[in-house]
């Protein structure tokens, strides 16, 4: 056989006989380059980089100024990861010929792996000058553009490319990965679905369609998605993990826990799947072993922001304090890059003090759900002098603290003034509140919806105001309302402090718990209510209290109490509370907390010079019976810099005396707002010293804590804080306002509510 009929094999694309045809030749005739050189591509196509490079490295010896060898030398090498020799080759071929357009694209292909994208862009572009119409230049400038982070001109040659050449998939994916980049979900599903459609088993597709609709909320879908990858490559920990997540959001915890855990043994090192694995966990309330696999995490990724996070707050809920730790999460949050995920607010303000901290923390969680320069106009606001259409957005309308307190706001509602609706998340804890509630204003159930029908469900209902009741905590879905589904959006109650979201509008406080001048520490339009923040439900039931004996108290003794989650506790705070049993004996510190809470608190105690058993530990209870034991407790104790809330708004119902520790920001401004409204402002202290001082004087003083108690008793049948029918007057007027002004095109502007 001569070379010219290996030749014609190789042009008719029967690449092995060609190979097959080239090596007889080279074996007789070793010195002719040309064969050489068309062996060596034929081993190329056949997918064999390294024998490929040894037979054209034999050609360009024979013939060492063939721009043509050097540049099919670059990619044999490239193929086996020699990249400083490929780029060497490259560089060669283009000195014999300036215009080697195939060459100068090749070589810019080679310099994005390198990790050179500038000069990528450079040597692509060059490429085209030679030949406009070279589209694989086109899309390998596309690919360096998205290196460089260049998003926008990226995908604009990835489109230019697939008007040439429709349905060419990996440009479709590329096209895809980079309206990821550019927060464009939706659109990229549709390239990955046109990708697949060329391609349909192919995984890594299979795996960013099911991000891209996981990003979109469509979880059900997504998890589809991703399943099918793991058909098509079981091996893939990818697909495992993000299955995992998908099921996890879907509320399929088991499910979710088998998938990541799977993941986990095809890849042990990745912190990002034990991090999910603890969240799952933590979800399902197993919160030892969440705390184990969030401490797993950490360790393969001591920057894990998330991990570090879960850590250090499931220590603080069992008392376990790390105060370097929390300087050192600060730290990484003032360097972390906004993503999905990266930041949850929420245990940060356990201890965060400062309004501008929390604000920042929360805008960076914010823009990880959507980034600054996407908005989302507002629907249309119902006309002038219709009833203002208001949509409570909950997963906790229950037996949950939020309920607790806005049950009645439910049913006292003008609605010739507000129209309620109820939009329900959550799961039904089949409790008497929950039936009470769901009878008091239209219920929409939008369990099991995905996030494309919730919203459309929502936007059916053609609200005026969409209030967020559970911001940021646990299970909420606040990140379903960053394309807006009202014309206004608010935020109040679950989560107190700001959203640092440009998607909601406004936060409820009052003159208190958001005084003038700190404004700024809220990226929302501050309502200022006139007495109060927070409702109070006056169906409340408190038991009938036991004797103190059956609830582990000393008869005689006078009875500290905060019943707040262990994890608003700390260090400083628990060292005052025992100088206060130390000044005043015969004290005793009524808490709340597990056993390992419970051997950590006491541990600390006789480390600070008091008797372990002057701590009593209460269990969980059903409401009106944990209400019941304010009946014999003394006094309360609010905690800093996370307040108390529902629990001081407990107190307070109950008829327990309470002394607030104030500070900056909303959470810490809760108690000194409802004892503000309870006519008992001296009972707030600005500081942990005055606060110290206070419960000490008070529980010595026996005789001004039954006269605290009279006082307080009095302000069930007169004062603002109990009188509900009168807050949602209030709370009505600054709903309608704010309606208002969307009505007249205005933007969001604070509102001032007068009595």
């Amino acid at each position: 056989m001569k070379l010219r009929d290996a030749m014609a094999l190789h042009q008719a694309g029967r690449i092995a006989e060609a190979n097959a045809a080239y090596r007889k030749l080279v074996a007789r005739t070793p010195a002719d380059a040309l064969a050489q050189h068309m062996l060596g591509v034929t081993f190329l196509q056949l997918g064999d980089p390294a024998a490929a490079a040894a037979s054209i490295t034999r050609a360009l010896r024979l013939k060492p100024d063939d721009p043509g060898a050097h540049n099919n030398l670059g990619l044999a090498l490239q193929g086996t990861g020699e990249l400083a020799g490929a780029l060497e080759h490259y560089r060669a071929a283009i000195r014999i010929d300036p215009g080697f357009a195939f060459a100068h694209c090749n070589l810019g292909s080679a310099l994005r792996v390198a990790g050179e994208p500038a000069a990528a862009v450079a040597a692509c572009q060059q490429a085209l000058a030679l030949d406009p119409d070279y589209d694989d230049a086109r899309f390998h400038l596309g690919n360096a553009l998205f290196a460089l982070g260049r998003f926008d001109a990226a995908a604009d040659c990835f489109r230019q490319v697939l008007a040439r050449q429709p349905g060419r998939p990996e440009v479709l994916f590329n096209l895809g990965n980079a309206l990821i980049a550019q927060e464009r979900p939706a659109e990229a599903a549709e390239c990955y679905r046109q990708a697949l459609a060329h391609a349909p088993d192919d995984p890594e597709i299979l795996v960013n369609l099911g991000n891209a609709l996981a990003a979109q909320h469509r979880h059900d879908e997504a998890a589809g998605r991703f399943q099918a990858a793991i058909a098509a490559d079981p091996g893939r920990a990818e697909a495992h993990q993000n299955l995992g997540n998908a099921l996890a959001a879907l509320g399929r915890y088991g499910e979710a826990e088998a998938a990541l855990r799977r993941s986990l043994e095809l890849r042990p090192d990745n912190a990002e799947a034990a991090n999910s694995l603890g969240t799952v966990l933590l979800a399902a309330r197993r919160r030892t072993e969440a705390r184990e696999w969030f401490r797993r995490a950490v360790a393969l990724d001591p920057n894990h922001l998330h991990a570090r996070t879960q850590c250090l707050h499931l220590d603080r809920q069992a008392a376990v304090w790390r105060p370097g730790e929390e300087a050192a999460l600060l730290d990484l949050v003032t360097r972390a890059t906004p993503g999905p995920g990266t930041v949850s607010a929420f245990p940060f303000l356990h201890f965060v003090a400062g309004g501008a901290a929390q604000r920042a923390i929360a805008t960076l969680q914010a823009r990880g759900i959507v980034p600054a320069a996407v908005s989302t106009p507002a629907p249309q606001p119902s006309p002038p002098g219709t009833p203002v259409r208001v949509g409570y957005f909950s997963g906790d309308f229950g037996d949950h603290p939020v309920s607790f307190l806005t049950a009645e706001l439910y049913e006292l509602h003008d609605r010739t003034r507000c129209v309620p609706v109820l939009l329900s998340y959550g799961p039904d804890d089949g409790s008497t509140l929950r039936q009470r509630i769901a009878a008091a204003a239209p219920f929409i159930d939008l369990r099991g919806l995905a996030a494309p029908a919730l919203r459309e469900r929502i936007g059916a209902e053609r609200l005026d105001v969409l209030v967020d009741l559970a911001g940021y905590t646990a299970g909420s879905l606040t990140a379903l309302l960053s394309p807006r589904l009202a014309p206004v959006q608010v935020i109040w109650m679950g989560y107190p402090g700001t959203s640092g979201a440009d998607f909601m509008d406004y936060i409820v406080g009052d003159a208190y718990v958001i005084p003038t001048g700190a404004e700024a520490y809220y990226s929302e339009k501050v309502i200022r209510l006139p007495e109060i923040f927070q409702p109070n439900d006056r169906h409340r039931a408190v038991a009938e209290p036991l004797r103190r004996e059956s609830y582990g108290l000393p008869p005689t003794a006078t009875v500290l109490c905060c019943f707040c989650q262990t994890a608003k506790l700390n260090a400083d705070l628990f060292a005052a509370w025992m100088h206060v049993l130390g000044e005043v004996p015969g004290t005793v510190l009524w808490l709340v907390g597990g056993e390992e809470t419970t051997a950590n608190l006491r541990g600390r105690a006789v480390a600070l010079g008091v008797d372990p058993d002057r701590l009593v530990f209460a269990p969980v209870l059903p409401y009106p019976e944990h209400l019941a034991r304010y009946r014999v407790a003394d006094l309360a104790l609010d905690t800093f810099p996370f307040g108390s809330g529902t629990t001081a708004s407990d107190a307070l119902w109950a008829g327990c005396p309470l002394v607030a520790l104030s500070g900056e920001a909303y959470a810490s401004r809760m108690a000194g707002a409802l004892l503000t409204a309870a006519g008992l402002r001296e009972l707030i202290a600005d500081d942990l010293a005055t606060y110290t001082r206070l419960v000490t004087a008070l529980a010595a003083d026996r005789a001004r804590l039954a006269d605290l108690r009279a006082r307080l008793a009095r302000t069930h049948a007169s004062g603002p804080l109990f009188d509900t029918p009168r807050f949602v007057r209030h709370f009505e007027t600054a709903l309608i306002a704010a309606v208002d002004r969307a009505r007249a095109g205005l933007p969001p502007a604070d509102i001032t509510v007068t009595p």
